[in-house]
């Protein structure tokens, strides 16, 4: 029954980006302040969708904060600014390119890339940098990331003070079928993952060009998966993630709270399921009265006018796909900034 779902949700994925795309909603996407992109949107629809079909769906429910806080325990404010540097690099990993044609997104864009370099976290746009067998797939000009044709996106950071890696991993490609069926391999344990195979050889190769450096892996959604799975078989390799879809327990030798750390914005729609089986602790991103109207306000200010073609409601975006989007991680921790907004402007 569960793969039957799934295949629903998969149809009906490609119906509604058939619709977002046909109807101009498609450029909208992609052009957003908060640099979502269609294949991060879609991978919000399955899941809104997975829920449709299984009867109900978290975000109508009332209670669904009020569970997320007996289920998890809430990270604190010092934690959760810890994990700053590696919310970025998630969110930026998703985007198409980091940078918008709107002069007050760029300037947004260019505050958040400003930080992490004054942080010692420097994107990785010379190809020479990456291992050989990998340059053929880094796009250099324009998205500045290796992808791959079965749907696995990288950026790569380094932070040469700190001696160490990280590789920001991108969630579900839902314009890639290979992509697709990585996602539900990876939750379900049939099939097979490509992207995850791909991440953990690029990740062994790393190894080998950067001797004397920690490799870190990051990553939201299936981002968070893949790391993950990388972690699970791979030594002294450490993961913080966000948002993140659940692994089988099959693939989760090894994984605990030395090498994973795992945030989720409390309401969300994968969490805190996450938490039944896994290995490791999971940490609740706590959102305030203040913080919710926040978030609600900025996606429905800019997504409520196609809103009907991507949930089983023509009304609303259910709140749990909201909270799930690397947009609203980003604003919930920035939200958690000693001063609010550590750059003090806002990508809205």
């Amino acid at each position: 029954m569960n793969t039957i779902r799934s295949f629903i949700a998969i149809m009906a994925i490609s119906v509604c980006l058939n619709l977002a795309t046909s109807s101009g909603y498609g450029m909208s996407i992609l052009d957003t302040s908060l640099g979502m992109d269609v294949s991060d949107i879609s991978q919000l629809v399955t899941e809104s969708y997975q829920s449709f079909f299984q009867g109900s769906d978290r975000s109508d429910n009332e209670d669904t904060d009020n569970n997320d806080k007996q289920h998890a325990p809430q990270a604190s404010s010092q934690k959760i600014q810890s994990t700053y540097p590696y919310v970025l690099m998630s969110y930026f990993a998703e985007m198409h390119k980091v940078s918008s044609r709107n002069e007050e997104k760029q300037k947004a864009i260019t505050a958040r890339t400003t930080w992490l370099d004054s942080k010692g976290y420097t994107l990785i746009t010379n190809p020479q940098k990456i291992p050989e067998d990998w340059r053929k797939d880094f796009e250099e000009t324009t998205e500045q990331r290796i992808v791959l044709p079965d749907g696995l996106k990288v950026r790569l950071y380094e932070n040469k003070d700190q001696q160490k890696l990280i590789v920001a991993i991108a969630g579900t490609d839902f314009a890639n079928p290979t992509s697709i069926v990585s996602a539900l391999s990876l939750y379900y344990n049939w099939g097979f993952s490509s992207a995850a195979a791909q991440a953990f050889i690029l990740v062994a190769d790393l190894q080998a060009m950067y001797p004397g450096y920690n490799i870190e892996l990051t990553g939201a959604s299936q981002g968070g998966a893949i790391a993950q799975y990388v972690a699970s078989l791979t030594p002294n390799i450490k993961v913080t993630v966000f948002n993140s879809e659940t692994l089988h327990p099959a693939l989760t030798n090894g994984l605990n709270d030395e090498n994973v750390t795992h945030l989720y914005v409390e309401g969300e729609a994968l969490n805190p399921s996450v938490n039944s089986g896994a290995t490791f602790s999971s940490l609740l991103i706590p959102v305030s009265p203040e913080l919710g109207e926040n978030i609600k306000n900025t996606y429905y200010r800019y997504y409520k006018g196609f809103s009907s073609y991507f949930t089983p409601s023509a009304y609303y975006t259910p709140k749990s796909i909201i909270r799930h989007w690397t947009g609203s991680l980003l604003q919930a921790v920035e939200f958690y900034e000693p001063d609010g907004l550590c750059t003090g402007q806002k990508l809205q």
